[in-house]
C-alpha cells in the first residue's frame, strides 16, 4: 500500500515551478498542440534545462513535469524516446536535489488514438520508470481532469468509457507500477470551491493538488480540514 500524502519529509514544503512549453516573441506558444510540440521537439539544452536552472536560481526545491499521450500514440515519437526524454529531465532535476511532481498529460491533448488499452500500457511503462526515482514525490494522473473532460478539441478524449472511469483506471495502474502516491488535480476559481471542487477525483486521490486561478486568502483552504 502506498501511504497517503506526498513522499516528502514531514518538515518539507515544496516551492517549485511548472516546466512549460516554449513561447515565441508575441507571447503565443510555438504551435497549437502545445504538449505534442514540447515532447516532439524536446529542446532540452536550449529550453528545458535552462528553465530548471532558473528555478534553482530563484530557490525552488521542486518542479512539475507535464507529459503527453498523443505524441506517443500518434507515433510522432516512439515510447522508448518518450521514456528517454522523461529520464533525461528526471536525471538532471534529481542530480540537483529537486523533488519532482510528474503529470501524465491531460484529457484535452489526449489524442484520438489513445484508447483505454494504449493509455493503460503507456501509464504502466511510465510508472515503472518513475519508480526508479526517489525524488519523484507524487504523480498527477491527468491535469485538471474534471475541467479538461469538458474540452471539445480535435485531441480531446472521446472514448466510449466515461472519463472518470478512465482516470480511475490509470491512477490505479500508475500507482501500482510506480509505488508512488497519486492525485487527480483540479482547478478552482473562487473560495467556495475548496470543499466540493470535484468529489469524484478527490476521492480517488492520495493527496490533493489544487490549482488556484484567483488570489486566495490564507484561510480559504480551511474547509479541507473539516
Amino acid at each position: 500500500m502506498t501511504p497517503a500524502g506526498l513522499s516528502i519529509p514531514a518538515d518539507a514544503r515544496l516551492r517549485g515551478v511548472n516546466i512549460n512549453p516554449r513561447f515565441v516573441a508575441d507571447g503565443r506558444v510555438s504551435t497549437s498542440d502545445v504538449w505534442v510540440d514540447f515532447w516532439q521537439r524536446w529542446e532540452f539544452d536550449t529550453w528545458i534545462r535552462p528553465m530548471i536552472d532558473d528555478a534553482l536560481d530563484i530557490g525552488a526545491n521542486s518542479i512539475r513535469v507535464f507529459g503527453n499521450t498523443h505524441v506517443v500514440t500518434s507515433r510522432m515519437i516512439d515510447i522508448q524516446d518518450y521514456l528517454r526524454r522523461w529520464a533525461q529531465v528526471l536525471d538532471y532535476a534529481t542530480s540537483h536535489g529537486l523533488f519532482v511532481l510528474a503529470c501524465g498529460g491531460d484529457l484535452s491533448h489526449w489524442g484520438p488514438g489513445t484508447d483505454w488499452d494504449s493509455a493503460q500500457r503507456l501509464y504502466r511503462i511510465w510508472g515503472a520508470l518513475l519508480r526508479r526515482y526517489p525524488h519523484v514525490v507524487g504523480i498527477d494522473v491527468t491535469n485538471e481532469a474534471s475541467d479538461q473532460s469538458q474540452a471539445r478539441t480535435p485531441l480531446s478524449y472521446s472514448g466510449p468509457q466515461p472519463w472518470y472511469r478512465l482516470v480511475q483506471n490509470l491512477g490505479e495502474t500508475v500507482r501500482a507500477a510506480s509505488g508512488k502516491p497519486i492525485t487527480h488535480s483540479r482547478s478552482l476559481k473562487s473560495k467556495y470551491q475548496w470543499r466540493s471542487g470535484c468529489v469524484i477525483t478527490d476521492s480517488l486521490s492520495d493527496f490533493l493538488s489544487i490549482h488556484c486561478y484567483y488570489t486566495p486568502d490564507p484561510d480559504d483552504p480551511d474547509p479541507l480540514e473539516s
